[in-house]
């Protein structure tokens, strides 16, 4: 009886811990067509300038934000609740070189992160850049480029895990912890 309780909780506990190891993806398929301001799945996309954003055809053939100021501007994606992990696929149609990059601050504004990538002017696609760190409030990212304009840089799949979905909260790993030393005492116990 003791062994059936102890697995039960084990398995309770181990499919908790799996369900909030799973990410967010924003794919963009339904943001308006064109918005300064854009809220899905707790997470709010602005222009850093507060211009317009449009919803348009990435490089790799889905839909994506593109920025549309002169020049253009850095995108700004705040998260509710906060996040432990940000991921986003940057690209071009090849017109010019780019910097990609992708920041991460906390509620004070403190750069908890940074990562750039250099794309080449003959580069049409999509690369994914990432960053993780405890307390992510909001991140920015785009592009920078020579270019007068600014960069022409798309913006798709916006991946996050938040504190409530992505880290498992200490009690749900103590419960798996607790249920799994209950259950090896509980079976040594039978074989004596």
């Amino acid at each position: 009886m003791a062994v059936k309780f102890y697995a039960t909780l084990l398995a309770t506990a181990l499919s908790s811990l799996a369900l909030t190891a799973q990410a967010n993806v924003i794919d963009f398929s339904s943001a308006p067509a064109s918005f300064t301001s854009y809220a899905e799945q707790g997470v709010t996309f602005t222009s850093m300038t507060g211009g317009t954003i449009h919803n348009w055809t990435t490089p790799n053939g889905t839909s994506g934000l593109l920025e549309d100021s002169t020049p253009r501007s850095f995108l700004r994606a705040d998260i509710a609740g906060g996040a432990t992990f940000v991921q986003v696929d940057l690209g071009d149609y090849g017109s010019d070189a780019d910097t990609l990059f992708l920041d991460i601050y906390d509620l004070s504004n403190t750069l908890l992160g940074h990562t750039e990538l250099l794309i080449s002017s003959s580069f049409n696609g999509m690369q994914a850049l990432s960053l993780a760190s405890s307390n992510i409030a909001y991140a920015i990212f785009g592009a920078t480029a020579p270019a007068i304009n600014g960069s022409s840089v798309y913006a798709d799949n916006f991946t996050w895990r938040g504190s409530a979905n992505g880290v498992p909260e200490p009690s749900s790993f103590f419960l798996a912890l607790g249920a799994l030393g209950a259950l090896g005492v509980t079976s040594r116990r039978r074989q004596k």
